[in-house]
């Protein structure tokens, strides 16, 4: 295992992490982003201040559907930095699955004010601006850009 290689530093298990990330995307395999979450959870362990880290765990739990972890280790990153735009994105729908439509927009403008070169993010913040129905807002497509992994 890379984390036997150097087991007192955070880099390690980010990297051990992301290559069980990788394998779960590319596989659906459930126990490599468990392992993707141990790992990462050791990471921030010996680093906690490392902001991006506590993002990678959200996304994480995002995708193995705990959203209430999601949502703990997001809003933890945002705390420590408050400009990581995939965190502001994630915070977005997990608001707009718990039907929260001002927390959506606040997360979106969030979001704009750190890239607002994006013209699909300023098409989602406007709708939903102007929408009764939250949940109809397709927050996936901004998955699509790199940042977001």
């Amino acid at each position: 295992s890379i984390t036997k290689l150097h087991p007192t530093q955070s880099g390690t298990y980010v990297s051990a992490a992301d290559l069980h990330y990788l394998n779960y995307i590319k596989t659906d395999n459930r126990a490599s982003a468990v392992i993707a979450v141990e790992n990462m959870e050791k990471a921030v362990e010996i680093d906690p201040l490392f902001a991006e880290r506590f993002g990678q765990l959200a996304l994480y739990f995002y995708e193995l559907g705990n959203f209430e972890l999601s949502r703990f280790y997001v809003e933890k990153a945002l705390s420590i930095q408050d400009n990581i735009f995939s965190g502001w994105i994630l915070l977005a729908k997990l608001n707009q699955l718990a039907g929260q439509r001002e927390a959506v927009v606040f997360n979106l403008e969030q979001a704009f004010k750190l890239n607002p070169n994006i013209p699909q993010l300023k098409y989602l913040l406007n709708l939903a601006k102007n929408t009764t129905d939250i949940k109809m807002i397709p927050l996936d497509v901004m998955r699509r850009y790199p940042e977001l992994k």
